[in-house]
């Protein structure tokens, strides 16, 4: 394990762990994908192939606005 897939195994978990808190059934499976994505990630990372994550952030919030 790497740095970089310890952090996405983190990422993971919280994923997960909001999951287990969502009651909205919808809202739980988007967290589910979410986690496994992180997962998949950080298989990729421990496998050594270049990984570069970007964020994408809600255009509709502003600074001032969250």
């Amino acid at each position: 394990m790497s740095p970089r897939s310890d952090g996405f195994r983190l990422h993971a978990l919280t994923a997960e762990a909001s999951a287990s808190e969502a009651t909205d059934p919808e809202v739980k499976r988007r967290f589910e994908d979410i986690a496994r994505s992180w997962h998949a990630l950080a298989e990729m990372a421990d496998k050594g192939k270049v990984v570069k994550v970007v964020e994408v952030r809600d255009s509709t919030k502003t600074p001032d606005r969250p």
